[in-house]
Formats: structure tokens, sequence, C-alpha cells
């Protein structure tokens, strides 16, 4: 008997899952994989039923003490920029520790290889210029290509945000005020050449709207006890003065031979901000 689906169950699996020797591997999107329907629950609807899901886990300890906070923050600002970062929740173990849990990506249990910096650049350029503006803002130092993702079947997503906001060991109240105006290195966009085109509509955006968003963020990461009052407001305090020079930090961090922002000033053509963004289309699909 042939381990492949059946005609009516291979809809569910993508046109580009591969067959090879009667397997099939299937390209995960973003989101929560139920594994496990346990029982159905005495209210709401019928439709609803309790169940297992497999996520991704970071334990947070003393050494990276801000791994939640962060990992939260990034997840909440970059939500709201539009900026494709996996759904991602706090957690608590059976041992009262503390963990970020975020969904799965990868194919069949298996996380997807680092990509190819060039190839992405061509076939993702726009959602790789966000991702470059939105590490600058929140000075993520850790953006590598092992912190992407990429399929060509589940787009481009960032990952890894504990090492942002001066890193998950340091003190905010102390080490932020000072940080104002760090150049953030990209190392994954190390030797490629981005089109301010690009980078223009999400330099829009982060100035326009990240300073009422990182109000949001702070300020719901402080009613949950994640940051203190003194730590909330020593983000949003850095949050908005870098989204107020955002232009000028993301021109040195990519080395951009102008500040695109100038353009407008200039009266130039600019693309405007907020374009409709379809993540799961490739260029060989379009």
């Amino acid at each position: 008997m042939s381990s492949l689906p059946d005609a009516r169950s291979r809809k569910f699996f993508r046109g580009r899952s591969d067959e090879r020797y009667g397997s099939v591997v299937r390209r995960v999107k973003p989101g929560l994989r139920v594994t496990e329907i346990s029982a159905r629950p005495e209210f709401g609807t019928k439709d609803i039923w309790i169940g297992s899901s497999k996520s991704y886990v970071k334990i947070q300890d003393s050494d990276a003490p801000r791994l939640v906070a962060h990992e939260f923050l990034a997840a909440r600002l970059a939500n709201g920029m539009g900026i494709p970062v996996p759904f991602g929740e706090v957690a608590q173990l059976d041992d009262e520790r503390f963990a970020w849990a975020v969904a799965h990506i990868g194919s069949d249990g298996e996380a997807f290889a680092p990509p190819d910096m060039s190839v992405l650049l061509q076939r993702s350029p726009h959602v790789l210029a966000g991702i470059s503006v939105f590490d600058t803002w929140i000075h993520n130092t850790d953006r590598t290509d092992e912190n992407l993702i990429w399929h060509d079947s589940v787009g481009l997503w960032a990952i890894d945000h504990e090492q942002a906001f001066c890193g998950s060991s340091a003190d905010p109240a102390k080490v932020l005020r000072g940080s104002h105006e760090s150049i953030t290195p990209l190392h994954a966009m190390e030797g490629l050449s981005v089109s301010s085109l690009e980078v223009l509509p999400w330099l829009l955006s982060v100035r326009t709207h990240g300073k009422p968003l990182a109000t949001r963020a702070c300020e719901e990461a402080w009613s949950r006890g994640l940051i203190t009052r003194p730590e909330a407001e020593a983000y949003q305090r850095f949050l908005s003065v870098r989204a107020a020079t955002i232009g000028a930090l993301v021109t040195t961090s990519l080395r951009l031979t102008e500040n695109p922002l100038e353009s407008i000033r200039r009266g130039e053509d600019a693309q405007p901000p907020n374009q409709p963004i379809d993540l799961f289309t490739s260029s060989e699909e379009e």
C-alpha cells in the first residue's frame, strides 16, 4: 500500500511539495500546527476543541534576563509595522520559568536552511528592506542569515530579537540612554546593495508611526509585568528618538549614498508608505 495521501487529502498539500520515494515534504507557513485534539470544552460553540500544538520555545535564564521582554516588544512592534515576524507569546513552563514560544516555520518539523542573501535580495527586496529598517530602529545587532527564514512557498520571515535594544543582559534604564544614535551593524546585509526606493516607504512608516507604536508596546509590556515602569520609559524614549532620526541611522547602517528621506524634502517622486505586500508570492509565480 502506498504511503502517499489519497487524492482527497493531497489537496491540503501545497503544489510545490516534494515527492521522493513515496513521501511528501510539506512546507509549513508560520502558524500553530495542531498535533493532537484532546477534548471538547464545556463552553463555546460546537466547533471549538482543546488541542496541542508545536512551537519553538526560548527559555529565559539569568544570562538573558531580558529575553522574553525583548522578543515580546519586537514582535508587537513588527506586527504594527507590517514586518513578517512569526506569532509568539509569553509562556510559562511547569517549573515556573518564563519563556518565549513562537509559531513553527519549517518543513515537517525541520527548519529551513539559511537563505542565499543575494538570491533573497532579488526575490524579496521590499520585505528585506523593511526588516533592515526595523532592525536599525530597534538596534538589533544580531541579524544574520541564520535569523532569517525564507522559502518560495512561505515567504521571508525574521526571527530572534533577544539581542535588540542593546542586548538581553543589559540594564535598559542605564544602557539605552546612551544608545539613541548608535549605528546598527546589519551582518546579513554585508556586501549587498539595497535600493533606496525599497527602503523609503519603511522609513516613512517608522518616522510616522514609530512613536505611538512604541508607546503602546511598552505600556503593554509594563502592564504584563515584563518590564518595570522606569524600564518602559527608557525603551519608549529610545524608540521614539530613533524613529525621529531613522533616515540618518539607516543611511549609515546600510551604507547608502544618500538619506532617502532627503528626496521628499526636495520634492522628488517617492513611493507612498504602507503599500500592500504579498509575503507568499515568489518571483516565479508573479
